[in-house]
């Protein structure tokens, strides 16, 4: 059993919480907005998840200096675009056993910097001690108990093993992954192709229209990600095609 300290309360990051205190942990979770934080504190439900109440282990922080003393284990769960924005206001507040795991999936609109690129820049925090976990994964899926698999992407394997060991149960299985950049960009660059996936649909354009958009538009993810240092083997696994097909094909897709 662990205390963990999640920062951002969103739908992803509520779900993931919500399956870490059902396996015995702590979670303390920030929000940016106090209304909204107190609302899920006296209702113990999120705004977006119909049918969901939090569990007992969940507790809600107001101050995220507050909330990050807590715990070792800092799970990073905003939008991709207020990363940055998040790091410079609680970067001070981690200390040399900290460990800051990553759910936000973007590029970073100037900079075109990985999550875990602008985390290692802002932060100060060593690249030992930043995990990614990404995969095929929708809140509401899991949150409903669909069996989900991920990814700890880590360049130390002590750390990714360490989130796998906290994260796995019955309902989702983590695996390992050392190439961090080429997990981080498969989980960012299939948006654009499901953004085209949702093209297809509204055009009226069937099956095969969309097997060819999502085989040649890995291709092209699996040829810029090895350009950019990824590994190719990554652009096969859970965090490349298993990402794209979740992303492509499901009604929980906010990019399609």
């Amino acid at each position: 059993m662990s205390n963990i300290s999640l920062l951002g309360c969103g739908t992803w990051g509520s779900a993931i919480s919500q399956e870490l205190a059902k396996n015995g942990h702590v979670i303390y979770a920030w929000h940016y907005d106090s209304t909204i934080v107190d609302a899920m504190n006296e209702s113990r439900k999120h705004p977006k998840l119909p049918n969901f109440d939090f569990h007992q282990n969940i507790s809600f922080e107001k101050n995220i200096e507050s909330c990050i003393s807590k715990s070792n284990l800092i799970v990073i769960a905003v939008p991709s675009h207020a990363v940055r924005e998040l790091m410079n206001d609680s970067f001070r507040f981690f200390t040399d056993k900290t460990i800051l795991i990553n759910l936000s999936k973007g590029l970073e609109n100037n900079t075109l910097k990985t999550m875990s690129e602008v985390i290692l820049e802002v932060s100060g925090i060593g690249e030992k001690s930043i995990v990614s976990l990404y995969g095929p994964s929708h809140a509401e899926e899991v949150i409903q108990g669909f069996p989900t698999t991920l990814v700890a992407a880590s360049v130390d394997k002590k750390s990714s093993t360490l989130v796998q060991d906290i994260f796995s149960s019955n309902i989702l299985r983590v695996y390992n992954n050392n190439d961090i950049k080429g997990v981080e960009l498969c989980g960012s660059l299939k948006n654009v192709i499901a953004i085209a996936a949702g093209i297809c649909d509204g055009i009226g354009f069937g099956d095969n229209t969309k097997a060819a958009l999502l085989t040649r538009g890995m291709a092209e993810i699996t040829r810029l990600g090895i350009f950019l240092g990824a590994k190719e083997s990554t652009f096969s696994g859970l965090s490349g095609i298993g990402d794209l097909i979740a992303t492509c094909l499901s009604e929980h897709s906010r990019n399609r």
